[in-house]
């Protein structure tokens, strides 16, 4: 039981009229409002823009933060150093709320969790990113939506997992879900959604079957390997298929190692049919696997079926090892356009980038190499998201969550991967004879293109926790002249080791040698960087 009514009628939280509160998020915020005094407090948007609409709704009852913690001052001072002063969640934070959803870098929503589950946001507006962040528990979650974008319901698991921070055991507050009905026709749809049991899980790979078998009423694994879920399990039955490293032993054994996917014992006992199909299909499709290099399967992470299609691209490209002598991100644009253009034939690449490809149709390569080029080069997510993602007539903020969708959510990792694998492809087995220092500059073209940098040494600050904007700085701060790499895993070192070694180096060093790297946001950053790395 609630020990005291929750009154919204009459109250005007928010000082919103009956009419004005009359939609989902609206009432969502005078909800989070009245219950804040509860506790902290997790509203749900449907969409990015609801979230940013809802956080500023809930700060126009606010007052700012007298008292804001070190902690809380140091976010602040590093979101308008990397955002600008004017961006909404400058002020937002400065009112203790706190925006989460994938139109923001990673590295803000790991601070935004670290805000909440230390006490400095009483707030949090975020989309169902959430749902997979940190585990905090809060004394509230209002949901102003139960659906993703699209009209699609929040899967019940998902929603047990955000329900499931409101009260914790010895918390001391039951904690509370409350659900924005502004009438009784969705409190209706909302009571249904919230009756449903978590279902049974069902296996992927049943599911894969039956999907399968509907559409062609038989299993060919190598038709099928273009699917993303069919390209894991050939890689699975590939990589297999080369530990044993006999095909007539892999052929007898089929069914054994399908004994070791989930669901194939479920499948075997709810579809015996389905299950002797699938045992043929990996039969017939180990004959295909015989002689094959299925080492480039491990090394890319593409099926077997891909790996060969590729290779015919490149061959028909003409793109060879001397593609890599070229300076990918920076001058011209056409070698990293032409990998992008091969990686865009990709099916476990291309499905990353479909949001992107279809707002870019014909040019998709050649714009995708534009913005890793400013991206590596430094370019900031205010300038990327003006100069390539803003649309005619739009806000400065839409700009920058588009960027930052399609920037971390798509293209840095895809175009990461899609560069290592093609290393792969391109150097095959002679990529460990050639000198170390080759070797080591190769390795890291894809980190260059995930992380934003251009130095090695800076790739080493990203990976302890720098953030992006410092990272060159501090990597000049913490490598004495002359001594360039000094920090890199040198011949015999476990990287871990290199990187032990600069995060102990990053510690010693004092406030005074952050603002001498950074200048007056030294101090912030070196805050920023003790909460992202677990200092703290």
């Amino acid at each position: 039981s609630v020990p005291d009514a929750l009154p919204l009628d009459g109250d005007r939280p928010l000082g919103l009229s009956w009419s004005q509160a009359n939609s989902p998020g609206k009432l969502a915020a005078a909800t989070a409002a009245v219950l804040s005094e509860r506790g902290q407090t997790i509203t749900l948007a449907q969409r990015p823009d609801h979230a940013w609409s809802i956080a500023e709704s809930i700060a126009g009852g606010r007052e700012p933060v007298t008292e804001a913690g070190d902690d809380l001052r140091a976010v602040r001072e590093v979101v308008a150093e990397e955002f600008g002063a004017d961006f909404p969640l400058v002020r937002l934070l400065s009112k203790g709320i706190g925006v989460h959803h994938r139109g923001l870098p990673e590295e803000i929503r790991t601070l935004t969790e670290f805000l909440m589950e230390s006490g400095e946001l009483a707030h949090l507006v975020s989309t169902t990113t959430i749902a997979q962040g940190g585990n905090f528990p809060v004394a509230n979650v209002v949901l102003a939506s139960h659906q993703f974008p699209y009209g699609v319901d929040i899967p019940a698991p998902d929603f047990w997992n955000l329900a499931g921070r409101a009260g914790r055991v010895e918390q001391g507050e039951v904690g509370l879900i409350a659900l924005a009905a502004p009438d009784a026709e969705r409190a209706d749809v909302l009571r249904t959604f919230v009756a449903r049991q978590i279902a049974d899980l069902n296996s992927t790979l049943i599911e894969m079957v039956r999907a399968a078998l509907s559409a062609y009423g038989h299993l060919d694994l190598h038709l099928l390997a273009h699917q993303p879920e069919w390209s894991a399990f050939v890689q699975y039955l590939a990589h297999t298929y080369r530990q044993i490293g006999d095909h007539e032993e892999f052929a007898e054994e089929a069914e054994q190692i399908l004994r070791g996917t989930l669901g194939f014992q479920d499948l075997r006992r709810t579809h015996s049919g389905w299950a002797a199909e699938l045992t043929r299909s990996v039969r017939e499709y180990a004959e295909r696997l015989s002689g094959k290099a299925l080492g480039l399967v491990d090394s890319t992470g593409f099926s077997w079926e891909s790996v060969s299609a590729t290779l015919g691209r490149l061959r028909e490209s003409r793109i060879d090892r001397a593609i890599w002598e070229a300076p990918l991100f920076q001058g011209d644009r056409e070698p990293l356009s032409k990998l992008i253009g091969v990686m865009l034939q990709v099916p476990e690449l291309r499905d990353n980038l479909h949001e992107i490809t279809e707002e870019h149709e014909g040019r998709t390569s050649d714009y995708i190499a534009r913005v890793i080029q400013d991206w590596v080069g430094g370019a900031s997510v205010p300038q990327l998201a003006a100069d390539h993602f803003k649309r005619t007539g739009e806000s400065d903020l839409k700009a920058i969550t588009r960027c930052c969708q399609r920037l971390f959510g798509g293209m840095t990792p895809t175009v990461s991967w899609g560069l290592s694998a093609l290393q792969s492809l391109t150097f095959g087995g002679d990529f460990a004879t050639l000198p170390a220092p080759t070797q080591r500059e190769l390795r890291n073209v894809p980190s260059y293109a995930f992380y934003g940098v251009r130095s090695e040494d800076a790739i080493a600050m990203r990976l302890a926790g720098v953030p992006r904007s410092a990272a060159a700085r501090m990597a000049v701060a913490l490598t004495p002249d002359g001594d360039r790499g000094g920090d890199r895993a040198g011949d015999g070192e476990h990287t871990g080791s290199a990187q032990a070694r600069i995060r102990t180096r990053l510690a010693a060093l004092p406030e005074s040698g952050w603002q001498t790297a950074l200048g007056a946001k030294g101090a912030a950053y070196r805050k920023v960087w003790q909460i992202l790395d677990g200092v703290q």
